[in-house]
């Protein structure tokens, strides 16, 4: 079937069958296995629904600022959205169509807010590398992540796997590191929760479009 060259589901296809192309069998039964792994453990199956109260905090942007989710609510609509680091395919893919829909999210008067476990420096490097022009957050020891949709762990062949790939250097502990659901939440002025997108298989991110179609929905109820 033919993708939609305009939606991030397509993109993030293509970037599947590019791993698959580029890696062993063995690598991509690994990750399949991973994948299945993940969806069996429920992972993502906790994050917070619609209708609840988004749990406040306060972590460092790219800059080593303090930004706060409750002092954003003031300004409007807050979209939060989880990446594992700047080294994944399927992140960059995501936070660059995220800045392709920027002005439309802010159309609506809505931030949006990215939160990541990568250290700040690495955080630094992946909003210039992909030319973001929203905050990035680190969020090193996933204490917001476990708060809204959860984290995972990693099989020691897989953490082996990105080792050698030199995605170590982007984290604090990487041997301890887990990762975040990349999850995605829209959150309205009066800190209640009215969209989310929460997958175990981190190759699945929101689709921009339906956030701009959530958003006004937000703003006409």
């Amino acid at each position: 079937m033919e993708q939609n060259s305009d939606l991030l589901s397509g993109e993030l296809e293509s970037a599947k069958e590019r791993f698959k192309a580029n890696n062993s069998p063995e690598a991509a039964e690994m990750f399949r296995d991973l994948v299945d792994k993940l969806d069996s453990d429920g992972v993502g199956g906790e994050a917070r629904k619609v209708g609840e109260t988004a749990p406040d905090f306060t972590l460092k942007n790219a800059s080593g600022h303090d930004i706060s989710l409750s002092d954003e609510l003031k300004k409007g609509p807050v979209i939060l959205n989880w990446y594992r680091g700047g080294w994944c395919p399927y992140c960059n893919l995501a936070l660059n169509y995220l800045q392709r829909y920027l002005l439309q999210f802010k159309g609506y008067g809505a931030q949006l807010i990215a939160i990541t476990p990568e250290t700040p420096d690495q955080s630094l490097s992946t909003k210039e590398k992909n030319s973001l022009e929203f905050e990035v957050l680190t969020d090193e020891n996933n204490v917001v992540a476990v708060m809204y949709a959860g984290v995972h762990g990693l099989p020691e062949q897989i953490r082996e796997f990105y080792a050698n790939r030199g995605v170590g250097k982007y984290y604090q502990d990487y041997q301890n590191i887990e990762f975040p659901v990349p999850a995605t939440y829209i959150i309205g002025k009066d800190g209640i929760i009215s969209y989310v997108f929460a997958e175990s298989d981190y190759r699945k991110r929101a689709e921009p479009t339906e956030i701009v179609e959530s958003l006004k929905r937000l703003r006409d109820n």
